[in-house]
């Protein structure tokens, strides 16, 4: 398509967008962290049960999942309540791989966890009202 500036030049105009594009990778180091951690953790999910779920019935008493191209593996820090900015810095010694399922649930458990530790905030009781 072509269109006219001020100057009447034509000038290209770039076509729609039809689809989103993926973000490029931005840190090579990502996928090695990955690889290290999922690799540590035998390609198995490492959740012992911090999303709920009874895995100590289990064999080794942990999630049976397994790392792969349409389920892979989660590289979360151990402390799933850490703070977004410290948890992208940790090295992958202070990582455990997840299934999506057990990292749905646990931050889940997390959350409420952390709301349950808030001081209850009151509202003005009935008789403040004006």
């Amino acid at each position: 398509m072509i269109a006219s500036g001020r100057d009447s030049h034509p000038r290209a105009v770039p076509a729609a967008r039809t689809r989103r594009e993926a973000p490029a990778v931005t840190s090579a180091g990502r996928e090695e962290i990955r690889s290290a951690v999922i690799g540590a953790a035998s390609g198995r999910c490492q959740c012992t049960g911090q999303c709920g779920r009874p895995h100590a019935r289990l064999g080794e008493g942990r999630c049976e999942a397994e790392d792969s191209i349409l389920a892979p593996l989660h590289a979360v820090p151990r402390d799933l309540a850490a703070p977004l900015d410290q948890a992208v810095r940790l090295p992958a010694a202070e990582l455990v791989a997840l299934c999506d399922r057990c990292h749905e649930l646990a931050l889940r458990i997390t959350g409420r966890r952390r709301q349950a530790a808030r001081p209850a905030e009151r509202g003005p009781a009935l008789w403040e009202l004006p």
